[in-house]
């Protein structure tokens, strides 16, 4: 998979920036996007495709050493195992709050990209009882 403008952040080690680089999938834990890309024009009108309605689903997803809490979406009636259970190697969150927090990097991103392999265990996050 070609990648530019990457910062990688190796467990132990400080982030590192390099303008290009390829990367196998399988040893990829998750991505995050940091801002817009510099390519996406403001002026021009979005791409619509027809898609069908699909609710929020909340999931905490731990790895071997990250948590990440945040929202994956499936059809109106599926649960969490439904969103799991497609064919796609990377599950998508949304409103994403990782812990431990990134180096040089806030906690919480927009979007995230995690790839099922390397994925421990996933759950709903747990409330609060009072």
């Amino acid at each position: 998979m070609p990648l530019a403008r990457v910062e990688t952040c190796l467990s132990g080690q400080r982030s590192m920036a390099v303008a290009d680089t390829y990367i196998r999938k399988a040893n990829i834990l998750f991505v995050c996007q940091v801002g817009l890309p510099d390519s996406v024009p403001f002026n021009e009108a979005p791409k619509v495709y027809p898609m069908r309605e699909k609710r929020p689903i909340t999931a905490e997803v731990h790895l071997s050493s990250y948590a990440l809490v945040g929202q994956t979406y499936g059809e109106m009636w599926q649960q969490l195992l439904d969103s799991l259970d497609r064919d796609e190697s990377f599950l998508p969150l949304t409103n994403v709050t990782i812990r431990p927090a990134l180096s040089n990097y806030e906690s919480g991103f927009d979007f995230v990209a995690v790839n099922k392999d390397k994925i421990t265990y996933v759950t709903e996050p747990r409330t609060t009882l009072v």
